[in-house]
C-alpha cells in the first residue's frame, strides 16, 4: 500500500513520518503534498495551529466530539488525559479508531478550505514550488530525523541579553505610564476627589483602574489595609 502512495496530506504530518520511519522503516517524506498545519499558518498566522482546534474554528463544534468521547472513555478506563501523560492505549479500539477516522475527515476537510484560500490569494507559487512545501521536504523534516547540533553557550548568553533588554524596556514604560498616571491624578482626580488616603479619592480611584477593595465584616469598604 505505501508503494502505491503518490500524495499524503497531513496535519503536523512531521509526526506521522517520523511514527512510520521509526516503528516500520517507511520513509513518505518524498510523497508528502500538503501539510495542513503549514496551510493554515500561511493563510492565518493568529493560533490556534492544533488540529482540533482548527477544526472547531473551521468547521464547527463537531469536529471536537470525537476526541471529547476518547478522553471519557479513557478515563473510564482508568486512564489519565493530561498533555505530560496521555494514556491513549486505555481507550477501547471503537473508540479510539473512531477518533482516528476523525483526525482524517478533519484533515480532509481542513485541507479543501484552506487550498481554496491559497488558490484564491495567489500563494500557489510561494507555497508548493517557491519555499514552504519544498523547505518542509528538503530540510524541516530531515533535521527532525537527524537532529542538529545547538551552541548552548551561545544561546544562554543571548538569552541574559535579552532578559537584560526586557528589563530596560519594562522600567521604561513603568516610568512612562507611572507620569501618566501622576498627570491623570493631578489634572482629572484631584478636582473633584483631593489625593488623600481617605474618604472619596480611594473609592473612585479604584473604580477606575477596576480594582476591588477589601471588605470589613460588615461588607463594606474598608481603606485600612
Amino acid at each position: 500500500y505505501l508503494c502505491s502512495i503518490k500524495k499524503c496530506v497531513g496535519h503536523n504530518i512531521i509526526y506521522d513520518i517520523l511514527v512510520l520511519l521509526r516503528n516500520w522503516g517507511f520513509d513518505i517524506t518524498p510523497f508528502v503534498y500538503s501539510d495542513t498545519i503549514l496551510q493554515k499558518h500561511a493563510v492565518d498566522e493568529e493560533r490556534p495551529f492544533g488540529l482540533k482546534d482548527v477544526g472547531v474554528k473551521y468547521l464547527g463544534s463537531w469536529a471536537n466530539k470525537a476526541q471529547e468521547a476518547l478522553y471519557e472513555n479513557i478515563k473510564k478506563n482508568g486512564g489519565k488525559t493530561t498533555k505530560e501523560n496521555m494514556e491513549m492505549y486505555k481507550a477501547d479500539t471503537l473508540v479510539l479508531g473512531e477518533y482516528c477516522c476523525f483526525d482524517v475527515i478533519i484533515t480532509r476537510k481542513l485541507f479543501t478550505l484552506f487550498e481554496e484560500r491559497i488558490i484564491a490569494e495567489g500563494l500557489v507559487p510561494l507555497f508548493y514550488d517557491e519555499e514552504i512545501m519544498p523547505l518542509y521536504r528538503e530540510v524541516t523534516i530531515p533535521m527532525k530525523m537527524r537532529g542538529f547540533d545547538i551552541n548552548v553557550p551561545y544561546f544562554e548568553q543571548l538569552n541574559k541579553e535579552i532578559n537584560l533588554d526586557i528589563d530596560s524596556l519594562l522600567s521604561q514604560v513603568i516610568e512612562e505610564i507611572s507620569g501618566e498616571v501622576k498627570e491623570f491624578e493631578e489634572i482629572t482626580l484631584n478636582k473633584d476627589y483631593p489625593i488623600k488616603p481617605t474618604g472619596s479619592f480611594p473609592k473612585y480611584y479604584a473604580e477606575i483602574i477596576n480594582f476591588e477593595l477589601p471588605k470589613n465584616k460588615t461588607g463594606g469598604v474598608t481603606l485600612a489595609k
